[in-house]
């Protein structure tokens, strides 16, 4: 199992933007991969902008699948104009018992 947990600051007022853009990308993640185990965008609370995504995946090969699926490399062309500065993401192993 992996974990991918990020960070994304998006510009004031493209906040519908972005939120828009991630619902439809969280369909197509549910819809189309089995192995995504969790895949859910949050927004901050008390922090205008700041979104954190949480994602696990059964496998590293389930990830890259991910990240080779085409609806992500069009979601991720329809919010970059959207984001104040580069996501940070980080890559997570587990700990303890899931």
């Amino acid at each position: 199992m992996v974990y991918l947990v990020g960070e994304l600051s998006v510009r004031p007022g493209a906040e519908a933007d972005f939120e828009a853009a991630v619902a439809e990308l969280m369909r197509e993640v549910r819809a189309n991969e089995p192995e995504a185990l969790l895949y859910q965008f949050a927004k901050a609370r008390g922090r205008d902008g700041i979104y954190r995504v949480v994602e696990s995946y059964a496998s590293e090969a389930a990830l890259e699948a991910h990240m080779a699926a085409p609806y992500l490399r069009t979601a991720m062309e329809k919010m970059a104009p959207l984001l104040a500065a580069r996501p940070q993401m980080e890559k997570c192993d587990p700990v303890g018992a899931p």
